[in-house]
């Protein structure tokens, strides 16, 4: 991505963290092991484990990432934005 400068890539990977890190969170919420979500939505439970890590460069499909938001009760944007806090329903966000 050579067209991004800097500053906007710097942005764009701490969304990408944050949404690792949310997926993972939302997905404990739910109570399931990753092998377990991986069969809910047909994938493998590697494939999961991929998109939670937040040092390997995949990625879901948007319907994934909708889908588990939904389940967050967060809007998109926090969902990127920040790091959703999952023990505290009555808080959703880090501050």
């Amino acid at each position: 991505m050579d067209f991004i400068d800097k500053e906007n890539k710097k942005r764009i990977d701490n969304y990408i963290k944050n949404l690792k890190f949310n997926m993972k969170g939302v997905r404990k919420l739910m109570g399931i092991s990753q092998e377990k979500f991986g069969k809910l939505i047909g994938v493998s439970q590697q494939t999961v484990s991929n998109w939670e890590n937040p040092e390997v460069k995949k990625y879901p499909p948007l319907e994934i990432i909708l889908y588990i938001n939904l389940h967050s009760k967060a809007t998109l944007d926090d969902f990127f934005k920040t790091k959703l806090k999952f023990h505290d329903s009555s808080d959703k966000k880090e501050n």
